[in-house]
C-alpha cells in the first residue's frame, strides 16, 4: 500500500527555482517561495516544502538541514536536502536565499 502522508507544507512549481545540474541544487529567494519554513507533514515537525517538476508533474520533497546567519544574526540562507530513499534524487539540495 502507498504511503499516504498528509502534506502540510507548500508545493512550488520548479519554475520558481533556478536549477544547477552540475551542483544538483535548486535555488530561489524567500520572497519568491515564502512558505518554505513551514511544517512539511501533518504527522511530524520537519520543516520543508515540495517542488513539482514542470516536465513530469512529480513532486520531490525537501527538509531543512541547516541555516546560515550573518554576523548581525540575520539569516542569509536556508539549505534543504531532498527526502528521497536513494539514488540521484537523494543528493539534491534546495537553497533559499534571504532577500528581505
Amino acid at each position: 500500500m502507498e504511503n499516504l502522508r498528509l502534506i502540510a507544507g507548500k508545493v512550488y512549481p520548479s519554475s520558481d527555482f533556478t536549477y544547477d545540474a552540475a551542483a544538483g541544487t535548486f535555488t530561489s529567494t524567500i520572497t519568491k517561495v515564502p512558505g518554505v519554513l513551514r511544517t512539511l507533514w501533518e504527522d511530524s515537525l520537519d520543516i520543508g516544502f515540495g517542488i513539482r517538476s514542470g516536465t513530469t508533474g512529480r513532486v520531490l520533497f525537501f527538509v531543512l538541514k541547516e541555516a546560515e546567519r550573518a554576523e548581525d544574526d540575520s539569516f542569509v540562507k536556508w539549505v534543504f536536502h531532498a527526502e528521497a530513499p536513494d539514488g540521484q534524487l537523494s543528493k539534491l539540495k534546495a537553497v533559499v536565499l534571504n532577500d528581505l
